[in-house]
C-alpha cells in the first residue's frame, strides 16, 4: 500500500500542476484556456482576453470567475507561475530570464507570485528541483 500526505506538514506547498480547467467550463472559454499557456509573455489584460473570448470585459470577468472560481488575473498568474516552475527546473536559465519568458515584468514580481502560490522563492525552488546535468553528476 502507498501512504501519502493529503496535506504536507509545515504548510509546504505540493509543487504540482493545478491548472486543469473544471469540467463545467463553458465552450466560450475553452479556446482561450487552450491559447493562454502558449502566450504568457504577451499582454494578457482583461480586455485582451475578453476580446479573444468574444465577450465584453465585464461579461468575460463574470463568466470566467463563475466557471473557474477565480478571477482572470489570478488564473493568468497561476499559469505564469506554473510555466516559471517548469523553466526553473533547467539549471541553465536565470530567474530574470524566467520572469521575462513567463510574462512577469520584473523578477521581483515573479518572486512575489511564486511566494503567494508555492510558499517558496524561485531561487529556493530552483535549488531544490533543478535538473543537474549528466556531466555534473559523473
Amino acid at each position: 500500500r502507498l501512504v501519502m500526505f493529503l496535506k504536507r506538514p509545515g504548510g509546504q506547498a505540493q509543487f504540482s500542476a493545478y491548472l486543469i480547467p473544471e469540467a463545467g467550463t463553458t465552450a466560450r472559454l475553452a479556446g482561450l484556456l487552450e491559447w493562454l499557456p502558449g502566450n504568457i509573455a504577451n499582454d494578457l489584460s482583461l480586455e485582451t482576453m475578453a476580446e479573444r473570448a468574444g465577450m465584453t470585459p465585464r461579461t468575460f470577468s463574470r463568466v470566467f470567475t463563475r466557471d473557474l472560481g477565480m478571477s482572470p488575473a489570478r488564473y493568468v498568474e497561476r499559469v505564469r507561475v506554473e510555466a516559471a516552475r517548469a523553466l526553473l527546473q533547467d539549471e541553465a536559465i536565470t530567474i530574470g530570464q524566467v520572469a521575462k519568458l513567463c510574462g512577469f515584468r520584473h523578477p521581483e514580481t515573479l518572486r512575489r507570485a511564486f511566494q503567494r502560490h508555492l510558499s517558496v522563492s524561485p531561487q529556493e525552488y530552483a535549488e531544490r528541483f533543478a535538473r543537474k546535468s549528466l556531466a555534473a553528476a559523473i
